[in-house]
């Protein structure tokens, strides 16, 4: 049964995008997979293809597509995308079950699988942000689960790198994360000496970890004559790029119309942050930074796609599971107040005459009434009883 939740969350998942399956892949998700098999065929992204994304997909499609060379490139691409956002999507459930009850936490993990995996916004798969998504959010787990030592930050550390090779959109969050993994904890040691010690020694895990992976990925291309086509295209051409794009006030509106489920509990979350910033925690604070900065960098970028959501709907989700929370249980509070006002339910009164009754007294024929009531017509709402000797009163 522990298997059944992340496994229906996988399958629900894979349900989302499995369109691509039968509609074949978006433009960019066919120039990705053909980058894979350039690199396969042993040509080089940027020399003998064009495109202005960074080499992480490319190097990922062209691993699949040498591990599994019986299945089409496409298909390859797509089983990959599904394997990362399901690890995704279930990453953020292990980490909305330590916020929520088991039921909530659930439903909002099916509302983050929805935002990054439904049709409109992932193109069935095969997009370089349902990859970078991965490593951020293995990221946001790992600065809220692990100790405050250099270990942990050397883990975000080299995940934030990896999500940077594979998208440009990533690299706020991956920043963001990483100054977490240093400053997160430093005011736990035993004196500011220390602290400053353990800070430095964090930072310095953190940056040789997070160049590994942009290192190897650089020097594969400067062996194979390729840096500077790929600087020249994935720097210089998306910064004319930024400069040609129609606006991100133009789909705003649209973006706000997306995420409106969410806007409430977000909001709720974030008054109580702001009311008492001490009560929570990093996680939320974390993730109404993510939210932030990677809004401030859509705007700065002048354009908008809604794949980019894919980026943004996770923070927005773990923000929103308090401000969720509260309001599930201000509706419990609510409709437990209702059923108090109509008296004992048919169940407390079998408990009273079981336990307390006799024959001959006013609680035996008290049940026997409101038995008589509840199978009559579901309810026990009468606010007297006047066949009892003493007059008993309910709902009052």
């Amino acid at each position: 049964m522990r298997a059944l939740r992340p496994a229906s969350l996988v399958a629900l998942t894979a349900a989302l995008l499995s369109p691509g399956l039968w509609l074949g892949p978006s433009f960019d998700g066919s120039v990705y997979t053909l980058a894979g098999v350039v690199i396969k065929s042993g040509r080089m992204p940027y020399t003998d293809l064009f495109d202005n994304k960074p080499p992480g997909l490319y190097l990922l499609n062209a691993a699949g597509q040498i591990g599994l060379p019986w299945f089409d490139p496409w298909v390859v691409a797509w089983l990959l995308t599904a394997t990362t956002t399901a690890a995704s999507v279930v990453i953020v459930d292990i980490i909305l079950r330590r916020r929520l009850s088991a039921l909530p936490s659930f439903l909002l993990s099916c509302v983050c699988a929805v935002g990054i995996a439904c049709h409109p916004i992932a193109f069935g798969g095969g997009l370089t942000e349902s990859f970078a998504i991965l490593p951020l959010v293995a990221a946001l787990w790992a600065v809220s689960a692990l100790p405050a030592r250099a270990r942990r930050s050397a883990t975000v550390g080299l995940l934030a790198g990896a999500a940077c090779v594979v998208s440009v959109q990533a690299l706020p969050a991956a920043a963001l994360l990483t100054v977490a993994s240093v400053v997160a904890g430093v005011a736990r040691g035993d004196s500011s000496r220390s602290d400053l010690r353990d800070a430095i020694r964090r930072a310095a895990a953190a940056l040789a970890a997070g160049a590994v992976v942009p290192l190897l990925v650089g020097g594969w291309l400067i062996a194979r004559g390729s840096l500077g086509a790929a600087v020249d295209q994935v720097v210089v051409y998306n910064m004319s790029y930024r400069a040609a794009s129609a606006g991100f006030g133009l789909v705003l509106p649209a973006t706000l119309l997306l995420l409106a489920c969410l806007v409430v509990p977000a909001a709720v979350s974030v008054a109580s942050m702001l009311r008492d910033p001490h009560a929570s925690d990093r996680v939320s604070w974390l993730c109404l930074g993510w939210c932030g900065i990677q809004t401030a960098t859509l705007a700065y970028e002048n354009r908008l796609f809604l794949h980019y959501l894919i980026l943004l709907v996770p923070p927005v989700v773990i923000l929103a599971a308090p401000g969720f929370g509260r309001l599930a249980a201000s509706i419990r509070s609510r409709d437990g107040r209702r059923r108090n006002r109509h008296g004992p339910d048919r169940g407390d009164v079998c408990a009273l005459v079981r336990d307390r009754g006799r024959p001959d007294g006013d609680n035996y024929r008290l049940g026997r009434e409101t038995q008589r009531d509840h199978g009559g017509h579901g309810r026990v709402d009468r606010g007297q009883y006047p066949s009892l000797g003493n007059g008993v009163h309910l709902g009052q």
